[in-house]
């Protein structure tokens, strides 16, 4: 079995999480990058897990060509001798792959159907043997400069922050957090620079309405009756999920990849139905992580129970959905709280 070392796009991400489930099917061990770029010792950290995989993995996107990053990751994998295995999840054009990539065939798993998982373990196997590491090591790139994490290394400099660049700052992050594939990590920075002691109080006021903006803004009438009240909490509840809305990330013959937007949280939400096990071989995954199990190969229509969360909500989740056989995915419906999110019918 493997030490797998994952390069992929943040953008990328359900494809990413998709290959890895695989990965970890087959007995091998998966390491991916999940933290917010930013430093040197997150690029050492990484650097160290190049040098130590027995095989690099790049997931082949038009998003991880652009990635400053990942080419770098790809480069020094390159230049260490590793085993280097490309895998497609989204059309690209194969004139502009790097020369680590360029004389390697890929696998392509576009499809995430049966054949492509099979091409996966084909390509596992033909792999020649590992080499040894160079001696000298060739020398390590310097760290990527993240638009992120560069705002990160911003806010967490121990010198003081003028005005101007604490406006600044927060002008971008509030940029960043109306991008979906950038709003947990703006967020996230936002509260970061909220600690600052030197902040002004007139920031500070910004940021707390930037990271509640999404939540119902209560007011208050005293002259409200103990019914009335709680009718305008359930309709401001409802209000607040009529926003909740499903998009699909990637699709296969019996897999779907989902991502699901809630009132304060987003998640990636994976439905598939394995073919080599005989018995629960039915799973939902929120996030990378397995949350429920059921049916069977004999199993041509079921429904999946398991939970949601939303800040400090956990929200009733069923999957509906029906087989054509062993082969192919024939409808899917999710809900959320009885609400209807996804619904595809063949």
């Amino acid at each position: 079995m493997f030490q797998v070392f994952i390069s992929y796009s943040r953008k990328n991400l359900g494809a990413a999480k998709l290959l890895i489930q695989d990965l970890e099917a087959l007995g091998h061990e998966v390491w991916f990058d999940q933290e917010l770029a930013g430093g040197q010792v997150w690029w050492d950290q990484v650097l160290a897990k190049i040098r130590a995989c027995d095989l690099f993995l790049f997931v082949l996107a038009p998003e991880a060509l652009d990635s400053q990053a990942c080419k770098l990751e790809c480069a020094y994998a390159f230049d260490l001798g590793k085993r280097i295995l490309p895998v497609l999840v989204s059309d690209v054009s194969l004139n502009v792959l790097p020369l680590a990539l360029s004389a390697i065939q890929f696998v392509d798993l576009r499809n995430q159907d049966k054949a492509a998982t099979l091409a996966l373990v084909k390509a596992l196997n033909s792999l020649p043997p590992p080499k040894s590491l160079p001696d000298p090591l060739p020398t390590s790139p310097e760290v990527p400069i993240s638009y992120l994490g560069n705002l990160k290394d911003q806010i967490e400099m121990n010198g003081v922050l003028a005005f101007q660049e604490q406006t600044a700052l927060l002008f971008k992050l509030k940029e960043h957090l109306r991008d979906p594939d950038t709003a947990n990590d703006a967020r996230d920075l936002l509260i970061r620079l909220r600690k600052r002691d030197d902040l002004f109080a007139k920031i500070a006021a910004e940021i707390d309405v930037a990271i509640t903006s999404d939540k119902p803004q209560r007011i208050k009438e005293p002259t409200l009756n103990k019914k009335s009240k709680q009718a305008r909490k359930e309709n401001e509840q409802e209000r607040s999920r009529s926003d909740w809305h499903a998009k699909l990330l990637s699709k296969g013959w019996t897999e779907r990849s989902i991502r699901v937007y809630l009132t304060h949280e987003q998640h990636v939400l994976n439905f598939r139905r394995r073919h080599w096990k005989l018995w629960n071989n039915w799973e939902v995954s929120i996030d990378g992580q397995v949350v429920v199990k059921g049916a069977h190969d004999f199993t041509d229509e079921g429904k999946l129970h398991f939970r949601v969360r939303d800040g400090s909500k956990e929200y009733p989740t069923t999957i509906e959905a029906t087989m054509t056989g062993m082969e192919r995915l024939k409808s899917l419906r999710l809900r959320v709280d009885g609400r209807i999110l996804y619904d595809e019918t063949e």
